[in-house]
């Protein structure tokens, strides 16, 4: 498995690069066409936004969650300095930036010191994250203490499965439950070349075979035991969910885990509006049913992942279909819709702009038509004429920091597009992307 992981990471790579070579030349930051400025400015316009806002701690640098408006920092990648800390790392790599290494290292330094202290696991709220964050620093820094800090974020996780803790307490979703701490440990079973650890995320992986509720249509999953609102998409729901278990059959071949997943996308599939060959789903159940994100988190430019992940294991056309239905459910929408049930007023990965356009791109990669290209110029045109200041910096609805949220992840993608342009591929590559 883990000879044909490294091929197909290595496939993948080259067909990056043959897939962008005929447009390397042509390609022009047209998302900018009212401005010289490139995707690397913008983002360094974000650098700036987020170390404005940065806090000096006994052992490093911090963040919060909204800009100049709170004291209380957060190590979470979802919205704190686990986050701002990525968005540093592929900074780094970008501009080989002294400055920005420092910055980045200070960032790394204060997650080291917290955690011990950190009582979330998942892996967009606490200590899966942390363990993705500090093994590439690591790796950019080649610093054995970032690589001794993961490790120790990966005992905590260890040491909560086993004991039950985290299963009983985490939840299900990828946000911050066992989906994502289970997607976080085979990331690091890669990583470390160690097949003990994808025990534990077998372990997330019955877990949630025990948490699934069977429909006629399928199995769905609510975000956790205790919480009955259905949340069906990716960041809290069976989408999410059904598609660590597919990835985790990818890693251990047991048909236990394809069959759940397979049976989570039915059900997606039995609940979503399929009209004009299109395919998206409500936001939640109860009170929710009427309301339709086009997100990461609640819409179809996240839930299409778990479509192409069955696509990649099984080579089944059908899957490949839902991929490129989900893709129309956005295709004809215009940004800002005037209604507020189909659209977050939202410029971030999460809810808004930069994860839509996100999904675009890795369409785009995957089959090289221009119809993906173009719908992700044209938001990317609607982000920048929202989000950046004349005086050169930035804003979201609600001012924030964070990577899912805020100057980070808007800063991180902007350097996807600049990584685009250059016809290379991102440094960071989440374990749920």
């Amino acid at each position: 498995m883990k000879y044909l992981a490294s091929v197909r990471s290595c496939v993948i790579a080259v067909l990056l690069l043959i897939l962008l070579a005929p447009h390397i030349q042509n390609e022009t930051a047209s998302a900018s066409a009212s401005s010289e400025e490139t995707f690397l400015t913008r983002a360094l316009q974000a650098y700036k936004w987020v170390m404005a806002d940065a806090t000096s701690t006994q052992h490093g640098l911090a963040w919060d969650l909204y800009n100049s408006k709170v004291e209380q920092t957060n190590n979470s990648l979802y919205d704190g300095t686990t986050g701002v800390l990525l968005f540093l790392l592929e900074l780094y790599k970008t501009t080989n930036d002294a400055e920005v290494l420092e910055n980045a290292k200070r960032a790394a330094n204060h997650l080291l010191a917290s955690v011990q202290t950190e009582r979330s696991s998942g892996f967009y709220t606490g200590l899966a994250g942390m363990l993705y964050a500090l093994n590439e620093t690591f790796k950019l820094t080649k610093d054995a203490k970032y690589a001794n800090g993961a490790d120790d974020c990966y005992a905590q996780i260890k040491t909560g499965i086993e004991q039950k803790t985290i299963i009983l307490y985490s939840g299900y979703d990828i946000i911050s439950g066992l989906a994502g701490i289970g997607l976080a440990l085979l990331y690091y079973a890669e990583e470390r070349e160690d097949k003990t650890i994808l025990d534990v995320a077998r372990e997330c992986g019955d877990a949630l075979l025990d948490g699934a509720v069977a429909v006629p249509e399928g199995f769905k999953w609510f975000p956790s035991a205790s919480y009955n609102k259905e949340m069906p998409n990716f960041s809290h729901g069976t989408s999410g969910i059904a598609y660590f278990l597919a990835r985790l059959y990818e890693e251990t071949e047991e048909q236990k885990y394809l069959d759940a997943a397979t049976k989570g996308a039915r059900y997606l599939i039995s609940i979503a509006n399929k009209s004009n060959d299109q395919c998206y789903i409500y936001h939640s159940n109860p009170g929710g049913t009427e309301m339709f994100y086009l997100g990461w988190c609640h819409g179809p430019s996240g839930t299409w992942r778990l479509f192409y992940q069955l696509y990649n294991i099984t080579e089944d056309e059908e899957w490949l279909d839902w991929v490129k239905r989900s893709a129309n459910s956005i295709l004809t929408k215009e940004f800002y819709p005037k209604t507020k049930t189909s659209w977050v007023h939202n410029r971030g990965i999460c809810c808004g702009d930069a994860g839509v356009a996100q999904f675009f791109y890795d369409l785009y990669l995957l089959f090289d038509e221009d119809i993906y290209s173009d719908k992700q110029d044209e938001i990317n045109s609607v982000l920048i004429s929202r989000v950046y200041r004349p005086d050169g910096t930035l804003t979201d609805v609600y001012d924030q920091n964070g990577y899912m949220q805020g100057g980070a992840g808007i800063g991180a993608w902007m350097l996807q597009m600049n990584a685009m342009q250059n016809g290379v591929r991102p440094h960071i590559w989440f374990p749920d992307r």
